[in-house]
């Protein structure tokens, strides 16, 4: 088999942008000495083999081709489809064949030519018979998308998204920028994707995967760029390489570190529990809530093995006290008061490293640019706050979005959403796991005490906060089996060990 199930394989996947898949298409048809008209011949045949594995009972094909590279593609899937036996329609925008044929590219021409000679049928867009086809093959435009769609693309992308078969798209789904994963006006929302040689950027963060379905991989064959000097985003998946290791048996709770959380201001508490909860269960030594004294017997009832602090942050002991911690998750229901900005002005003072989530974010620029480790956990509104924008610029590229924070804040960013982005500035990494019923308040509390500890049993940054977010996600997910859109929060908590220790 040519292809795998990207989000069923375990191997992290290099994510390379459109111009770096053509880059790397051109210097390996000239190491091959061969024209890059038989790598095209070899991903429509290979598209063709996935598509008949699996959809082996349809026998109606609807073939929708541009005039670009991925249209070629698709007149290679047809030629062979039409060889096979198959009934095959072509369909084309609505400026008819001869114009169509005019505009094809270079290698699409060689490809039109050469199924030509099968006479096979074409008909523009708005000719399609839609009574009994089987399956839809979109090949129309592929990777080369760019605003602004033009009123007839548009056209093709809502027929093929109103018919009642599945889509298959090849490469990417037509009108979805596959760099950054954001429909240029509208995009075709396929049943499953075949992308070619390497997973695009696009592909797995933002509206991407909903676009695409359940997504695959060929290499065709070819060696993709993995060493760190060649590819600065990845797909990361769960193994070993990254969980916590086991415990020596001569060990204690000293030796797992102490989580300072601070957060839960009047009216919200439970923020604050919830972090510092995920703290424990992540396998922190010891963990200490800095709140007020109405929450300690909520805590108390709820987490018993919780130490919970009342001493105001104006306190002459306080900052001692916080000496003590190994780590500091900043923010969890913190609030945006004369408490807050009280807390503010002591953890400036903390050397050691930070999480900073939620309202603590207010107070970045005040706490950071030392030299210590940082983590921040925004999600899309917190950092369009952060970079002065909106959140429509922040969604539009959010690979941009994370790798502006880490540098500007010289810290590793956490941009949580669909694909959560995880970045130092030089490396961002994408995690494959979460799902839309994680969509609930106090799941930001419960990632940050996680990556909370992860931090403060020795891992570096970016490891930390990796790890935090594929385990919180895997959590996510398991807990979703039994609870479906009603989960909460707290229900992940069950299943963190599972997914941090081997």
């Amino acid at each position: 088999m040519d292809w795998i199930d990207v989000y069923q394989t375990s191997r992290d996947q290099p994510l390379l942008t459109a111009e770096a898949i053509r880059d790397f298409e051109r210097r390996e048809c000239e190491r091959m000495g061969c024209p890059t008209f038989s790598l095209m011949t070899r991903a429509g045949k290979t598209a063709f083999a996935w598509l008949r594995a699996r959809w082996p009972r349809a026998r109606q094909w609807l073939v929708v081709v541009g005039t670009g590279n991925n249209g070629g593609d698709g007149l290679v899937i047809a030629h062979h489809a039409v060889n096979a036996g198959l009934s095959v329609t072509i369909a084309i925008g609505e400026t008819g064949p001869n114009t169509w044929q005019n505009k094809l590219k270079a290698d699409a021409r060689l490809a039109w030519q050469r199924l030509s000679e099968s006479h096979p049928k074409v008909v523009t867009f708005d000719q399609v018979d839609w009574h009994g086809v089987d399956l839809v093959v979109d090949a129309f435009l592929g990777s080369g998308v760019t605003p602004p769609a033009r009123e007839e693309a548009l056209r093709v992308i809502r027929a093929m998204n109103s018919a009642k078969c599945p889509i298959a798209s090849i490469d990417v789904p037509s009108g979805l920028d596959a760099d950054r994963g954001v429909p240029v006006g509208e995009a075709v929302f396929a049943t499953e994707t075949l992308t070619m040689i390497a997973v695009k950027p696009g592909l797995v963060t933002a509206d991407g995967p909903e676009h695409c379905g359940r997504l695959w991989l060929t290499s065709l064959e070819l060696s993709v760029p993995r060493t760190p000097q060649q590819v600065i985003r990845w797909l990361r998946f769960l193994s070993s390489d990254w969980r916590l290791q086991s415990r020596h048996l001569n060990s204690h709770k000293g030796s797992f570190g102490h989580v300072g959380v601070i957060g839960g201001d009047v009216g919200m508490g439970g923020a604050g529990l919830m972090a510092a909860q995920a703290a424990l269960r992540s396998g922190a030594g010891k963990v200490t809530w800095w709140t007020h004294a109405a929450h300690v017997s909520a805590a108390l009832a709820r987490c018993p093995e919780l130490m919970v602090q009342t001493r105001s942050p104006t306190d002459a002991k306080t900052a001692t006290l916080l000496k003590q911690h190994d780590v500091i998750v900043f923010g969890p229901g913190l609030g945006r008061g004369d408490w807050a900005k009280a807390w503010a002005a002591q953890v400036e003072q903390f050397d050691g490293p930070l999480i900073v989530d939620a309202d603590g974010l207010l107070w970045l620029e005040r706490i950071t640019g030392q030299d210590r480790p940082c983590i921040i956990t925004p999600h899309p509104g917190e950092a369009a706050q952060l970079l002065k924008c909106d959140v429509s610029d922040i969604q539009a590229d959010r690979y941009w979005a994370v790798e502006t924070l880490a540098r500007q804040y010289a810290c590793v960013a956490v941009l949580k959403g669909c694909g959560t982005l995880v970045s130092d500035g030089k490396c961002t990494n994408v995690s494959s796991y979460g799902c839309p019923a994680m969509a609930v308040a106090g799941m930001g509390d419960m990632l940050a005490g996680m990556i909370g500890a992860i931090l403060a049993q020795s891992h570096p940054p970016m490891h930390a906060a990796l790890l935090g977010v594929m385990a919180h996600g895997l959590s996510g997910m398991q807990a979703a089996e039994t609870w479906h859109n009603g989960l909460v929060a707290t229900d992940v908590l069950a299943h963190v060990p599972h997914y941090l220790w081997e």
